[in-house]
């Protein structure tokens, strides 16, 4: 982890005096607080808490977005964190079944059992896709980066596990208990009915010696909207089961934990005191609240956006679990989440912070895309590219964007704007460039052909667009200085700290994560480097109903571009500790003239749509999009 002058206990000293002594002991928090000195600040963090009357165990969580893979020495002369960062190298490469299998890591530190002063947490796996076809290899993976024994039958049952899953359900999560001595492997699965929820369990197996589990999920449905199932998986499956208890539709004016709540308290399995406790958890701390606690990381983006958004701290009960194994009491945890986020001031103002600041926050702030959605999404932007590359190539050529386009024809119009860009975003010989994005490398070739000295990574998600460049950057002579590889620019496979320059040349709009976009560019910047954005953007809120659908054709028209507001942009790129912000409108200067030049052909002195027209010519009124430039740059230290 990096050396960083604020830290995850930054991020505490703002939520813990919401943390009721019942659920968390000065013992327990002590513990959590020598942590988080050592882990970096992280916009998802939690508490899970037992709620029994004679338990004061609690775990830390932490999630992350993205991964920083310069461990501490010390950390490495730890088996984990060995296993660790070999995890860490195969996930970010992209044709790694990890890569297109894991979303998000979690890690669970269990601080009783720490013994040394190297913390051992367990980790979850958040799966992005769930792609039974290839299961079997993708647990061959795990198992082998984590040294388990290939003679056991955790392979087996864990297979019996993904293939016994009635249609709809998935396997959200992965567990490796790997700071507990067993090697056994948890599974969350989701999306499973009450009813699929116990014929799952059946079918795999599991046997209720009581007879009392499938009454607990029925009384349990009655008042939660969604159940997860949680086990732990090894040479058997083994008899303890956790049912995690989700309230997603809870609406904001009408909590309902307290009467879920009650009901554990009548059981035996919550007492009062932590109940209570819970109830107080949920709300919001802003900067005029505590001023004195407030991080120094977020001072700087919270004067550069000023009143354009709501700096917060949220806070939110995210789920109860109670679990249950035959022969045995009940017991009950709950999962207390917090972090930070900047929200759009137009869209969430004050008074709905103050009405809804004893509920559930989760839908307020978990705003991104499904894990299913995204594939599908990423799916979508492929088959466009791969399907229209060939039109861009004949009606336009190798740069497909607006441009800063000379009045002299004879000059290269797009060569002539590639140039302007790479000056706007400080490439000076000899730097190392990353294109995300980056087309057939129509920039990247200009580029290259025209600074000395410079190397070249371009990223694209169409192998169509990957296939086309490397054979135009062979042709310009290039081979030697532009690299081209295939990927989700969300997940980059280079290590940290290696470019001196990002460029986004109209290609933010297809993230569907601003703040894990920009926080893995921020990643692989050298100290000092430039992140350099160029696109369309929107208008900022509100829009006519008339500007909205338009807005909403021009997504269509190139597969449900997410055309950002710069402010989103802004935000996201602040969020991730960014400095030497800029912004800048170019319609004064940026043109798309040769777009609409090649949706058009003239016979006999009359237009006519050419192939490329048909599919992209649209008639707009009120079109609330512009060209403008974002410049940001790393921290040198």
């Amino acid at each position: 982890m990096q050396c960083i002058n604020t830290s995850m206990e930054d991020y505490l000293r703002v939520v813990i005096h919401h943390l009721d002594s019942e659920l968390v002991s000065s013992e327990a928090l002590a513990r959590i607080q020598a942590l988080a000195q050592i882990l970096p600040p992280l916009s998802m963090a939690g508490f899970e808490c037992r709620l029994g009357s004679e338990e004061s165990r609690v775990d830390f969580q932490v999630s992350f977005p993205h991964l920083t893979l310069n461990l501490p020495e010390s950390f490495l002369t730890h088996s984990f964190w060995r296993t660790f960062q070999d995890f860490c190298q195969e996930w970010v490469e992209p044709t790694s079944i990890l890569h297109r299998n894991v979303d998000r890591l979690w890690l669970e530190f269990d601080l009783p059992e720490q013994s040394s002063q190297v913390p051992i947490p367990c980790f979850f796996l958040s799966l992005n896709q769930n792609n039974v076809s290839e299961f079997q290899d993708f647990i061959k993976t795990i198992l082998r980066l984590l040294n388990h024994r290939t003679d056991s039958l955790l392979e087996p049952n864990l297979l019996l596990c993904a293939n016994s899953l009635p249609d709809k359900a998935r396997i959200a999560h992965i567990g490796a208990m790997l700071s507990r001595p067993t090697k056994e492997m948890r599974i969350v699965i989701k999306e499973l009915t009450s009813q699929e929820l116990c014929n799952y369990l059946d079918k795999i197996g599991w046997i209720d010696t009581t007879n009392k589990f499938k009454s607990l999920v029925a009384i349990l449905s009655e008042f939660v909207d969604s159940i997860a199932l949680t086990f732990d998986v090894g040479d058997t499956i083994h008899s303890r089961i956790g049912l995690e208890c989700f309230l997603e539709k809870q609406p904001h004016d009408e909590p309902r934990w307290q009467p879920f709540l009650d009901y554990l308290v009548e059981e035996g399995l919550c007492t009062p005191g932590k109940r209570n406790a819970l109830l107080a958890w949920p709300g919001f701390s802003q900067k005029a609240d505590i001023p004195e606690l407030w991080p120094t990381n977020l001072t700087g983006g919270d004067l550069f956006l000023g009143s354009k958004v709501l700096s917060v701290f949220w806070r939110t009960i995210n789920h109860i679990k109670v679990i249950y194994e035959p022969g045995n009491p009940l017991e009950a945890k709950g999962y207390l989440a917090f972090g930070h986020n900047w929200l759009n001031a137009s869209n969430l103002s004050v008074g709905t912070l103050l009405k809804t600041e004893n509920s559930n926050q989760a839908s307020l702030f978990h705003t991104s895309d499904t894990e299913v959605e995204v594939s599908q999404y990423l799916k979508q932007v492929c088959s466009y590219y791969d399907r229209i590359t060939p039109l861009y190539l004949k009606y336009i050529g190798k740069t497909y964007q607006a441009g800063v386009f000379p009045t002299n024809l004879e000059i290269d119009s797009y060569r002539h704007s590639n140039l302007y860009f790479a000056q706007q975003a400080g490439i000076q010989p000899g730097h190392r460039i990353l294109d995300a994005g980056c087309g057939v490398c129509g920039p990247s070739i200009d580029i290259a052909s025209n600074i000395k000295g410079i190397r070249i990574d371009a990223i694209t998600l169409s192998s169509i667009q990957a296939d086309t460049a490397r054979e135009l950057v062979q042709e310009a002579g290039l081979a030697d200085q532009i690299q081209v590889h295939t990927g989700d620019f969300h997940h980059l496979p280079f290590a940290d700290e290696v470019f001196d320059v990002v460029l986004f040349l109209e290609s933010t709009g297809y993230s569907y994560d601003h703040q894990r976009l920009f926080a893995e560019v921020y990643r692989v910047l050298r100290p000092g480097g430039n992140l350099y954005i160029k696109d369309v953007f929107c208008k900022e809120l509100p829009l006519s109903n008339q500007e909205q659908q338009e807005l909403a054709e021009f997504n269509r028209v190139y597969v449900q571009y997410k055309t950002p507001a710069m402010s989103q942009i802004v935000e996201a790129i602040v969020s991730v500790n960014f400095q030497e912000i800029s912004s800048c409108d170019l319609r004064e200067i940026d043109s798309a003239k040769l777009f609409t030049k090649a949706m058009f052909d003239y016979k006999n002195g009359l237009p006519e749509l050419t192939e490329f027209g048909k599919f992209h010519y649209r008639q707009f009124q009120c079109l609330p999009v512009f060209f403008g430039e974002i410049k940001a740059r790393k921290p040198s230290t």
